[in-house]
C-alpha cells in the first residue's frame, strides 16, 4: 500500500483524523478525474482557510512541476472533497495576480513551510480556491428536484462569473491596475458548468 493511500484509508476510518507526520494538521482528501483518463484519483493535501474558502497549493514540495492532481483540474475543475466527514463537489478555481499572492501570503502565515516550498522553486505555486455550491445538497427524489437543484448551482456560478467580470473592468483600462486570470477562473466556471 502506498503512503497516500495508507493516508487516505486512515482519514476515511476516522473521519479526518490522522497521525504521523499530519497529526493535528488541517487536511482534506481531494479527488480529481484524469485530464486524459478521466479516472478518479484522491490525494491528501494540506489547506488553509481563506477568503471563507479552503484552499491548497500545488506545491509539489517545491518540486519544478507542478502536481499531477493540479493538471488533472485544470483540465476538469469539479472535484470532490472530503472534509472530515462531510464529502461534497466543489469547483477547483486557481486564483491569479494580487489576488493569489494575498492568499499565498495568507497560507505561508499559517504554514510557513509553504514559503520554503517556493523559495526552492522558480515557478509561481498555484494557490487554488475550492468554491462549494450555495446551497447543500438535498435528497433528488423526483425529476423536478434535479432540475432546481441544477438550476440553483448554474446561477451560483453565473453569480461568480458575473462578480468576476464586474471586478476586472472595475478595475479600469488595461495596464492600469486590471488584475489578471479572469480568463483562467472564467475558464473554470465554464469547464465546470459544460461537464459531461
Amino acid at each position: 500500500m502506498s503512503f497516500h493511500q495508507a493516508i487516505i484509508e486512515e482519514f476515511r476510518a476516522k473521519a479526518g483524523r490522522v497521525g504521523g507526520p499530519f497529526e493535528g494538521g488541517d487536511l482534506l482528501l481531494l479527488t480529481t478525474a484524469g485530464a486524459r483518463s478521466g479516472q478518479e484519483h484522491a490525494v491528501p493535501l494540506g489547506y488553509v482557510r481563506a477568503d471563507g474558502l479552503p484552499l491548497v497549493v500545488a506545491s509539489a514540495v517545491g518540486a519544478p512541476e507542478h502536481p499531477q492532481w493540479y493538471r488533472n483540474l485544470l483540465a476538469r475543475p469539479v472535484v470532490r472533497i472530503e472534509l472530515g466527514s462531510e464529502v461534497f463537489e466543489a469547483v477547483a478555481v486557481p486564483v491569479e495576480g494580487a489576488r493569489r499572492d494575498r492568499l499565498f501570503e495568507a497560507v505561508v502565515r499559517v504554514a510557513p513551510g509553504y514559503g520554503d516550498y517556493q523559495a526552492h522553486t522558480a515557478r509561481v505555486l498555484p494557490a487554488v480556491a475550492l468554491e462549494r455550491p450555495e446551497t447543500p445538497p438535498r435528497e433528488v427524489a423526483t425529476l423536478a428536484d434535479k432540475l432546481l437543484e441544477v438550476h440553483t448551482w448554474l446561477r451560483a456560478q453565473l453569480r461568480h462569473v458575473r462578480a468576476g467580470t464586474e471586478a476586472h473592468f472595475a478595475a479600469g483600462p488595461a495596464g492600469d491596475g486590471r488584475p489578471p486570470g479572469l480568463g483562467l477562473q472564467i475558464r473554470q466556471h465554464c469547464l465546470a458548468l459544460c461537464r459531461d
